[in-house]
């Protein structure tokens, strides 16, 4: 299945879909660097679903697809300031929300490589260190990154 099929299966994301990172805000996007040829797609999905069941939640930022191999996955980046460890519980809300958004969504949880958190305005904290860090919500979660290069991450 491509990324671009998967996004579209969603009701709720109808129309959201947008080729290489054009979904990502302008400033978002400068965090994040991949070899044209290997990008497919993205998805914002805080602003998608700012209306509707999704709007009073925590929702998750981006979600990208990548030519992996000889098929497309799907890679979740939250960009969201990692200057405290009370951070952690922001991400940690967001990072729920969207597992359980892709429990409903089966095309595109099948694709999930990997979820992401990359920081804005520096890193200034460490993930391990925070009490939130145990939790089994975080588990899968790389970061906070203040760059990210998909082209060293997915292989």
């Amino acid at each position: 299945m491509r990324f671009k099929q998967a996004v579209e299966s969603v009701p709720a994301l109808k129309g959201a879909y947008r080729t290489g990172l054009r979904a990502l805000a302008k400033n978002d996007r400068q965090l994040i660097t991949a070899d044209g040829n290997n990008l497919t797609g993205s998805v914002n999905l805080d602003e998608s679903l700012k209306k509707g069941e999704h709007a009073q939640a925590s929702r998750w930022d981006y979600g990208i697809g990548y030519k992996r191999n000889n098929s497309e996955v799907a890679i979740w980046v939250e960009v969201h300031p990692a200057s405290s460890t009370s951070e952690v519980q922001n991400v940690s809300k967001k990072l729920k929300w969207l597992k359980d958004f892709l429990d409903a969504a089966p095309q595109l949880r099948a694709m999930t490589f990997a979820f992401f958190w990359v920081a804005k305005g520096g890193v200034n904290l460490r993930l391990h260190q925070a009490p939130q860090s145990r939790s089994d919500i975080l588990r899968g979660l790389r970061g906070p990154v203040e760059h990210l290069n998909l082209d060293e991450v997915v292989r």
